[in-house]
């Protein structure tokens, strides 16, 4: 009797330690919270918003708008990539970098009255607008956050009209999945 208590004893014993070396070796996967929203700035881009925050750190935000009709097509895009650098409770701080492109052609029809006749006229515009700077977020925990970004930025790169000035963004944007 003494040896079946005995071997029920250590086979509990080493159950539970083979249990507690299994949790202790499990893998966590990397958490990753995405948002929806609304976007709009100067140099990273007008419209909807996506955002995946990766491991609390790493940020990717796309946003877009298309617009489009039988004269009008205008399609505002623009990517950023965010690196957390301070994290408080209800604020964020993030360096970040954006970029953005604008696709605008719109058609125009006139008519003459001495030649009684019809023309059209389609002008194309492409802007391509980078930008760095300093992006603040404000809310408590992930669920509904509100941004600031403020940075330095080339407007309209690759054109003959360039300029360089100051770049500024805003976002509301709603957890999809919170922490």
């Amino acid at each position: 009797m003494k040896k079946i208590i005995l071997s029920v004893i250590i086979t509990i014993t080493s159950l539970t330690g083979i249990s507690q070396v299994a949790d202790s070796t499990v893998l966590k996967i990397p958490k990753t919270i995405h948002k929806l929203g609304l976007h709009a700035g100067t140099t990273s881009g007008l419209g909807l918003s996506y955002k995946a925050l990766l491991n609390n750190s790493f940020m990717i935000q796309v946003v877009t708008l298309p617009i489009a009709s039988k004269d009008l097509k205008y399609i505002n895009s623009g990517l950023s990539l965010k690196y957390k650098f301070k994290d408080l409770a209800e604020w964020d701080f993030y360096a970040y970098g954006a970029g953005n492109y604008i696709f605008n052609e719109s058609t125009s029809e006139n008519y003459n009255f001495f030649t009684d006749e019809y023309s059209s006229s389609t002008t194309t515009l492409n802007n391509t607008h980078f930008s760095s700077g300093i992006a603040i977020e404000y809310g408590e925990g992930e669920l509904v956050k509100w941004s600031l970004q403020i940075g330095y930025a080339a407007y309209n790169v690759g054109s003959r009209d360039w300029l360089t000035n100051l770049s500024i963004g805003t976002t509301l944007d709603f957890s999809l999945n919170s922490k």
